[in-house]
């Protein structure tokens, strides 16, 4: 690799944070109850940086933890408040839940039908590996250059943020993990 991939962290709670690198967000979400308010402060800082980067021109890469529990109601409502307010900065956008069996599966196949539901104009994706994650994203980052060499990049940012957040509590180690296993 040419350059050494270290996010910026620009946001962080007990049960999550949010990095920036290049023309990239990267939202955590941890293992613990996120609360309305730190969606809205993960809102706030992802549209700081979309306004940076322009109109179209935003890559987003969710990593969830694999014991992230489901949110409440007003939480979910901030979610969906933050959608529109991002919408316009985003050139495409994936997450990343690599619990395996049957509880990956369909958190996966859930994620992916509020995506499709959504029905907003940028390209979106879910996956179990954050190696997945970065070779899909790189295309669409290239063509709305946000600047970034190579999907190796994106994976050494991904593997860089889920070592921060084993640090800092915001994961759990999961040994049933695809992460856990080096994916």
């Amino acid at each position: 690799m040419s350059r050494e991939v270290i996010p910026t962290v620009v946001y962080e709670d007990r049960g999550c944070l949010v990095a920036t690198w290049q023309g990239f967000v990267f939202p955590v979400m941890g293992s613990h109850l996120l609360p309305a308010e730190s969606v809205r402060n993960q809102v706030r800082v992802m549209v700081a940086h979309g306004e940076v980067v322009g109109r179209g021109k935003l890559g987003e890469i969710t990593l969830i933890a694999t014991d992230a529990p489901l949110p409440e109601a007003e939480t979910r409502s901030a979610f969906d408040d933050g959608v529109p307010q991002l919408a316009a900065y985003y050139g495409c956008v994936s997450a990343v839940y690599d619990a395996v069996g049957f509880r990956g599966a369909m958190v996966r196949g859930m994620l992916t039908s509020f995506q499709l539901l959504s029905r907003q104009p940028f390209p979106q994706k879910v996956f179990s590996r954050m190696r997945d994650a970065a070779e899909w994203s790189f295309p669409h980052a290239k063509a709305c250059g946000m600047g970034v060499a190579s999907s190796e990049e994106l994976h050494e940012a991904l593997r860089w943020l889920r070592r921060y957040a084993l640090s800092r509590g915001i994961f759990r180690e999961q040994e049933s993990t695809g992460a856990a296993l080096g994916r």
